[in-house]
């Protein structure tokens, strides 16, 4: 358990993808279209594997099974990944839609819900995010604005940039616009209920379903707050500078400036999820050094210990 990992990610080709992620990050995704790159994931829907080290080649998911104390303590003693992080391209705009609660989840589908964090990696100008109604609405106002296409003119919108981050409860209806790159830290979970879709058909020539009934039952018809700023400057920090983006039950955020060097500890509580957003970075862990470049993540090990980030870039870390 006594290294840092890199990871190799999990590609899908959902029909709002671009070519960003090939384009801009490297990706070894192909020249096709590509909406999003699962960089840390043990869900069945995406499983990463290990690209470093004695254990390269082996899925995350079966390493953890094995090695259950490198999630921490903090991890209630689960042998899956408690969160998924991944890259989203939206060169369309992605459907209106919503996640469940865990307590829905669970007894719904047999998943965990979603609560998510987004971090702009990068925003055409003029692009916007969708983020919760804009007036309080009832359970029959959101099925008839649904079906009827208006749904979207019920909803804010929020201009979004690079370097913003923004909190998504499950229940909170979202969507992300055209043109937006971003970071996704969320829960562990893969369920979605969509509730408009611009009119789109997916491969088959078909509509794609939509889940308007479940959406009414899990959904936040209240105005919520909203933040793109983070949470709180961590003030100065020697070799670089920090923010708290988002600190939830489920995860919490951080986004450092790695000017120089910066030092770290990963005790016995928590991994660390690393994902470097700009840049590039080089992890130091006694004589193991690995190199990350802009879109590329790494997990170290609950009870690691210290290790150090170098280089000019910046990178945010996720813990339990």
């Amino acid at each position: 358990m006594s290294h840092i990992m890199k990871l190799s990610p999990v590609f899908k080709d959902y029909l709002w993808g671009g070519h960003r992620l090939h384009d801009e990050l490297g990706k070894d995704c192909g020249t096709g279209i590509t909406a999003e790159s699962w960089e840390l994931s043990t869900h069945p829907d995406g499983l990463c594997r290990i690209a470093s080290g004695t254990a390269a080649g082996e899925t995350l998911a079966a390493w953890l099974a094995d090695h259950p104390a490198a999630l921490g303590t903090r991890a209630g003693g689960r042998t899956d990944m408690p969160i998924l992080i991944k890259l989203i391209d939206a060169a369309q705009n992605l459907s209106v839609q919503v996640h469940p609660d865990d307590d829905y989840a669970r007894r719904v589908e047999s998943d965990a819900g979603k609560t998510e964090m987004w971090y702009i990696l990068d925003a055409a100008e003029g692009a916007a995010v969708i983020y919760g109604v804009v007036e309080e609405l009832s359970r029959e106002e959101l099925a008839a604005k649904a079906a009827d296409g208006s749904i979207v003119s019920a909803l804010r919108h929020v201009p979004v940039h690079r370097g913003d981050a923004l909190l998504v409860r499950a229940g909170t209806l979202h969507g992300i616009g055209s043109g937006v790159l971003i970071c996704e830290i969320q829960q562990s979970s893969n369920v979605t209920y969509r509730v408009y879709d611009y009119g789109r058909v997916g491969a088959d020539g078909k509509p794609r379903d939509l889940h308007i009934e479940k959406a009414r039952e899990v959904a936040s018809l209240v105005p919520s707050e909203i933040s793109l700023g983070g949470m709180a400057r961590l003030g100065f920090l020697r070799g670089g500078a920090g923010r708290l983006l988002a600190a939830t039950e489920y995860f919490t955020v951080y986004e450092f400036m790695v000017k120089e060097n910066l030092s770290f500890a990963a005790d016995a509580a928590s991994f660390h999820a690393l994902v470097v957003t700009d840049g590039m970075c080089t992890l130091t862990h006694g004589a193991q050094r690995i190199s990350l470049a802009r879109g590329e993540s790494a997990f170290i090990p609950a009870g690691l210990g210290a290790y150090d980030v170098a280089g000019h870039g910046t990178l945010l870390l996720t813990h339990v």
